[in-house]
């Protein structure tokens, strides 16, 4: 799956959430993450900043550039990173923006790569047949965001409504987070967080964002706490009684969970790192990245904890127009997300079983397969859990899914470790060995059999 870089380094309308649950307002019965009360009372020790001289010819009034400047001060302040040169600042109508992502932000992102999402997304359970997801992606990049710092021109913008309130002053606090990120660890070369690693490391450059956004969103609550003034708050909480999010609100909710992972599950990774050992010890992950998802859940399991390297004995058939489309690792976030979050609700499973079942994840790798010549898709998933009893947990949970999802003539081998099933659109093989899982998705029996050559050994005991 593709993770293009529009996806990092933005503030999300959601994301002032995160903040207001902070100061006592709700906002949309979301139930979301604020700093520890422990955050916002440790003593910030002095950190002498001194701002780069501004950059010319920056448009925008002299009374924004002047708040902009004191925020920038108080964050460098907050988050002890020295900034080490100007940034072109600029600030947007929603209109603008709205240019800005179909013209920028999905300039690299294209209809191919949306088309092998969308396969995979399907094929997972995830999205129905034939949804659009680059239309679908344009909508509601224009409505969500707030803000983004662009590291390949060091340009910071903030979507503006009718003047410099409270809104834009903590989207500001956020995107010029990313701004010192960048100019301290160089969030492209020095995270390899860029587009020809992320299309082959999915779930590693999730980890990597998950650490971006948590330590931005992190920086931001902490700004709020300290420095927003009664007028920002009386802002934030006007906003959140009118701002309206009906693109969000139609997404597939899947989408909506995975949206706001960066920032939500984000923030509790970098709060516990953050909890143990203040900044430093934050600072410390951009020299030691999160490699999985794993990782991100499951802070306690960083950074010891990496996952496994698994080989997956499948191939295509050229000669019959199959080609492999895309190859990468789901991560224990999308295992979760498949299992609990499908498109058709009666497919999913309880969410604290999903969660149980995912937790057991020690690493994947997954390929997809598309036949140019028929249209259809081809799927194969090998799991390696932490365990044999993670990989039965994992197995059962997998099997109830698949039992909700394809009804037809299922097969259930005596010893309990096959299950198979012939519906309508699909044949499914989900076979258990050891501590490792395997799922064959296929349109057909034929072709299925074809998958499961790779797994002859597993067949035989």
């Amino acid at each position: 799956m593709t993770r293009k870089l529009l996806f990092s380094a933005l503030t999300l309308m959601l994301t002032a959430s995160l903040c207001l649950v902070g100061a006592g307002l709700a906002v949309g019965g979301l139930l979301l993450l604020t700093p520890a009360k422990s955050s916002a009372q440790i003593s910030v020790e002095p950190f002498p900043v001194i701002l780069p001289d501004a950059l010319p010819d920056e448009p925008l009034p002299a009374g924004v550039l002047e708040e902009m400047n004191q925020i920038q001060l108080e964050v460098a302040q907050l988050r002890r990173l020295t900034p080490r040169q100007a940034v072109y600042r600029d600030v947007l109508s929603p209109a603008e923006l709205e240019v800005v992502v179909k013209e920028e932000f999905f300039r690299d992102y294209t209809a191919e790569d949306a088309q092998s999402d969308a396969q995979l997304l399907t094929a997972l359970g995830l999205l129905p047949n034939g949804f659009e997801l680059l239309d679908f992606y344009e909508e509601l990049f224009s409505e969500q965001v707030a803000g983004y710092y662009d590291s390949q021109t060091g340009r910071m913008v903030v979507v503006q409504g009718d003047d410099f309130s409270g809104v834009e002053r903590m989207t500001y606090a956020h995107e010029y987070t990313h701004a010192l990120q960048d100019q301290t660890y160089d969030l492209r070369n020095g995270l390899g967080y860029e587009d020809s690693v992320c299309m082959l490391e999915f779930d590693a450059c999730s980890a990597v964002l998950a650490l971006i956004e948590g330590d931005a969103t992190l920086s931001e609550q902490l700004w709020l706490f300290r420095h927003a003034t009664d007028q920002d708050y009386v802002d934030l909480q006007d906003f959140s009684l009118t701002f309206e999010t009906p693109v969000y609100d139609s997404a597939p909710e899947f989408m909506q969970q995975d949206f706001m992972f960066p920032y939500v599950q984000g923030n509790e990774f970098v709060q516990t790192l953050y909890d143990q050992g203040g900044w430093a010890a934050v600072d410390q992950a951009y020299a030691n990245p999160p490699v999985s998802t794993e990782q991100i859940l499951h802070p306690g399991l960083y950074p010891a904890e990496q996952p496994a390297e698994v080989d997956l004995p499948v191939t295509a058939d050229a000669q019959n127009g199959w080609k492999m489309v895309d190859s990468s690792v789901l991560g224990e976030w999308y295992t979760f997300l498949l299992l609990s979050y499908g498109w058709q609700p009666e497919t999913r499973i309880p969410l604290e079983q999903a969660r149980q079942a995912a937790a057991g994840w020690g690493g994947d790798r997954y390929r997809l397969y598309a036949n140019e010549q028929t249209g259809q898709t081809a799927l194969a998933v090998r799991w390696q859990a932490d365990s044999a009893a993670d990989a039965r947990e994992l197995f059962d949970a997998l099997r109830q899914y698949a039992q909700q999802r394809w009804t037809g003539a299922e097969t259930t081998l005596p010893n309990t470790e096959r299950w198979e099933v012939q519906s309508d659109d699909a044949a499914v093989w989900l076979a258990l060995s050891g501590e490792e899982v395997a799922w064959l998705i296929a349109p057909d029996k034929t072709i299925l059999d074809g998958m499961k050559g790779g797994f002859s050994a597993w067949q035989t005991h």
